[in-house]
Formats: C-alpha cells, sequence, structure tokens
C-alpha cells in the first residue's frame, strides 16, 4: 500500500469536509447510511491522485465524482470514482474499524483524468452494533507537477554530490593528519645527535677563534 502522507512526489489538495450527515429512514431507526459531501476551491475542478482518512467503524465506501459544470449542463454531472470499497471485512467485529487507509488511483476509475469540482462519499455500516461510525482527518493528494518533480530530482541529485564532496574532504584531511602524526613521531624517536661548530670546542667558544686574524 502506498504512503500518500509526507510523499514527496504528492501534493495536498485543499478541500472543504462537510460534516457526516446520517440518512434516517424515520426518528428512531438508522439507515446505516450516510454522507459526507466533499467540496474543492477550483472551478475548473482537480485531477485526484489518492486520498487517506482514519476509518471510524465504517464498513465500506463509494465516492462519487461532480465534474465541473460546462456550456450544455447546467449543473455538474456525478460519476463514480469508488464503487463499494471495503474497510471492514466483517462489520459486526470491531478488527479493521480504526484502520488508517490509504486509496490510490489505482483502485480508483478516472480519478486521474477526469477532472472534479467535489465529491460525495457515501459510508456504509450495515451492523446495528455500532451507532456511530464516520471517515476522520479526511485528506487528498494530487501528482505534483512534472517540473517540480524534476527540480526535487535535482536538488536530491545536488545534495548527493555535495555529500559525497564533504565526505572526501574529510576524507582527504584524515589522510593529512595521519601522515602529519607519523611524521612527527618519526621525529620524536630518532635521536640528533649534538655536533660542535666551527667555533665550539667542548661546549663552549675558545676566545681566539672568534677574534680577527
Amino acid at each position: 500500500m502506498r504512503i500518500l502522507n509526507n510523499n514527496p512526489l504528492m501534493a495536498e489538495i485543499p478541500c472543504t469536509v462537510q460534516p457526516i450527515n446520517i440518512i434516517q429512514l424515520d426518528d428512531d431507526v438508522n439507515s446505516g447510511c450516510a454522507i459526507i459531501d466533499i467540496t474543492f476551491p477550483y472551478p475548473s475542478g482537480v485531477k485526484i491522485s489518492g486520498l487517506s482518512f482514519t476509518n471510524y467503524y465504517v464498513a465500506s465506501i463509494t465516492i462519487k465524482g461532480n465534474h465541473p459544470a460546462n456550456v450544455q449542463q447546467t449543473s455538474s454531472k456525478s460519476k463514480t470514482i469508488l464503487k463499494n470499497y471495503v474497510l471492514m471485512k466483517h462489520p459486526h467485529y470491531s478488527n479493521e474499524s480504526q484502520n488508517q487507509i490509504n486509496i490510490t488511483s489505482d483502485d480508483m476509475l478516472s480519478a486521474e483524468t477526469d477532472s472534479f469540482v467535489g465529491l460525495t462519499i457515501i459510508v456504509r455500516q450495515p451492523s446495528p452494533n455500532w451507532m456511530k461510525f464516520n471517515l476522520e482527518n479526511i485528506k487528498f493528494y494530487q501528482c505534483k507537477p512534472t517540473e517540480e518533480i524534476k527540480d526535487l530530482s535535482l536538488q536530491q541529485q545536488i545534495s548527493t554530490s555535495e555529500n559525497k564532496s564533504e565526505s572526501n574532504c574529510f576524507e582527504d584531511l584524515r589522510e593529512h593528519m595521519n601522515k602529519l602524526n607519523k611524521m612527527s613521531e618519526l621525529i620524536n624517536n630518532t635521536n640528533v645527535e649534538h655536533k660542535p661548530g666551527s667555533f665550539d670546542v667542548d661546549g663552549s667558544y675558545d676566545i681566539n677563534l672568534l677574534s680577527y686574524s
């Protein structure tokens, strides 16, 4: 499963998530079905590469996308891009009831080819064991433009090159220091005998030798 959050190739799409609207059969009976409406702040619509959310006791979802209105249409046309996507294999049990979910374009129909101004998420929980169910922290993502991805790749290459250059500098410095240490040890371990100078006689100077002839 591809992780969408913090993916350097993905950009989060701004959106407005409306509160869940649970469909009631009457005043006391819960239908086990609810609707969450999503709107995007782009009149021309957006292409969706994926979405993520935290499940809270939802058994399955269906997502319908709303196309932008055009000249021939007075309202946006709806299209199903995800149908009966299972979140809980066994709705009567709490297994998988609070999983973190990532859904990519591989799971959706026409999500990356069609543009949508909004989405309607139909959530279902047929089990009477769970009176409350919802999707939390819903986020949508789209692939970054090709130019941004190229720039990111170039930056990574430059960073890698700089790291290698710094590493080489440290290696050269370490090698140079090792050579200096060896030379210092060699000098310390070598006994240098004192040789008398031209005017040095038994460790002292002969005054006659220092006088001018």
